[in-house]
């Protein structure tokens, strides 16, 4: 009597083990991708308001630039904290402003308080995103000194 041949190929159980194979590294590889493309998008974001506090930080600094100036007239101020133009020092208090960069809108808090020279104020200044409630934990806070020159 002739043999039959098996005709070659996979089983459907070894199929199935494949195909659960493939699956769970799939997910891994889709899962890290998104967790990658997220902190991406929070490092651009970080980046653009380190930029922000930086600007802002050197606009207290030197309120006569141009730069200092139209920034000034386009955000409305909420807080006490002004800038003395004749002697480029600020005054103690607390200002908000929005500032656009990086085609987003930023939230700024300037917070200047005294130091024990007079003559130095600490300017700190904490970007949020614009829409985000100021008690938040801000994306950046750089801090900083100004002083009567």
């Amino acid at each position: 009597m002739p043999r039959i041949k098996k005709p070659g190929g996979f089983t459907l159980i070894e199929i199935l083990i494949a195909l659960t194979v493939f699956a769970i590294t799939a997910s891994a590889l889709i899962s890290g991708l998104t967790r990658h493309v997220s902190q991406a998008a929070l490092l651009r974001d970080k980046i653009i308001a380190h930029w922000v506090a930086e600007n802002e930080i050197s606009q207290i600094r030197n309120p006569a630039s141009e730069l200092s100036h139209r920034s000034r007239n386009r955000a409305g101020s909420k807080g006490g904290s002004k800038l003395n133009e004749v002697r480029h020092f600020p005054s103690i208090g607390t200002n908000y402003k929005e500032v656009t960069m990086g085609d987003m809108e930023w939230q700024v808090r300037i917070s200047v308080s005294a130091t024990q020279n007079k003559d130095i104020r600490r300017v700190s200044v904490d970007v949020y995103p614009a829409g985000t409630d100021n008690d938040d934990i801000s994306l950046v806070t750089l801090d900083g000194f100004a002083g009567r020159f």
